[in-house]
């Protein structure tokens, strides 16, 4: 598959599942009233979850999405009241603030992606309500910097700076995806897996003792039988080397039916939110970890903050329901 094809299918992805559908009814208004009048309970939430951040640091990117998916929900209520933004926004700022200060107490500059998503979802919302003027021909240009940029904390003073970013995590990745595309393998039999994981990656293994294994573990094992990698080692194939592992061949197919697959969780999504634009902007900024990661990837992180964001929204609506009966 040449590079046309991978980016149409890039292009063609995002334009599919980057929809969305949003009618501001009644319902939606009275709401987002009942979240802005329950902030103080936010506020207690948050300060649970930013102990949970600080004691149990291997969890931080779980309990920070979840204060991030609830703040996000936070400030579309106060947009759709028409409150002024400013204050919330400048609530907002200081949680990251507190965030990212444990974050780079304890961090060794991996998984750099979760950063765009505990943050880029504050701009695509403020872009959408029209606060903020989004102008394309400024995001192409900035692109290919920030990208540079985000590989500028593991450069050290021993790395040259031209075989840094050549020999570094990207052209990793794409060596790989072009490697598995070599082997073949086609045992798209065990593509389930990965669907079921999809869905369920977000349950603890001590829960389900048969819970699959994402393919950035066990690619290690079926392509280099783990030798020179430590027990706990897994790699990033990408969506792309996702689709060539397990169809090889018939990719085409797959491509097809994970758009498929993709645009189900699109609709359902757009029905749970019940005319929110918040999850599905935390859907689509969690895209790129599926284009870098695969499903499994993608399900580990984005249902840590859809599932609390979603079950807000459907508790809320449960006061309303009572009000009318």
């Amino acid at each position: 598959m040449d590079n046309f094809l991978y980016n149409s299918f890039y292009l063609l992805f995002i334009f599919c599942v980057s929809q969305k559908i949003v009618i501001l009814n009644e319902y939606q208004i009275k709401h987002s009233k009942l979240i802005i009048n329950n902030e103080h309970y936010l506020t207690f939430i948050y300060i649970l979850l930013l102990s949970f951040c600080f004691f149990f640091i291997n969890y931080f990117f779980i309990f920070a999405s979840i204060i991030v998916a609830l703040n996000i929900l936070q400030v579309e209520a106060n947009l759709i009241q028409k409150k002024k933004i400013f204050n919330q926004l400048l609530f907002s700022f200081i949680l990251m603030i507190i965030l990212f200060y444990m974050l780079f107490k304890f961090w060794n500059f991996s998984g750099r992606l979760n950063i765009l998503i505990l943050t880029f979802p504050y701009f695509l919302l403020l872009v959408s309500y029209e606060k903020i003027k989004f102008n394309l021909l400024i995001y192409i240009i900035l692109l290919p910097i920030l990208v540079l940029a985000s590989q500028l904390p593991r450069l050290s003073l021993d790395n040259k700076f031209i075989s840094f970013y050549y020999d570094g995590s990207i052209s990793h990745h794409l060596y790989l995806t072009e490697y598995i595309k070599k082997l073949d393998f086609n045992v798209f039999y065990h593509f389930y897996d990965q669907v079921i994981l999809l869905f369920l990656s977000w349950l603890p293994r001590s829960l389900w003792q048969n819970k699959p294994i994402g393919i950035g573990y066990s690619s290690v094992d079926e392509i280099f039988l783990r030798k020179g990698y430590d027990d706990g080692y897994s790699q990033s194939i990408g969506y792309l080397g996702e689709i060539f592992y397990y169809f090889g061949n018939y990719y085409l197919f797959a491509i097809f039916l994970i758009l498929f697959i993709f645009l189900i969780l699109k609709f359902t999504l757009n029905f749970l939110s019940y005319g929110y634009r918040s999850p599905m902007i935390l859907f689509n900024t969690n895209l790129i970890i599926y284009l870098w990661g695969g499903m499994a990837s993608f399900s580990s992180r984005v249902w840590f903050m859809l599932i609390p964001l979603l079950f807000t929204i459907f508790f809320l609506r449960l006061f309303i329901i009572d009000e009318k009966k």
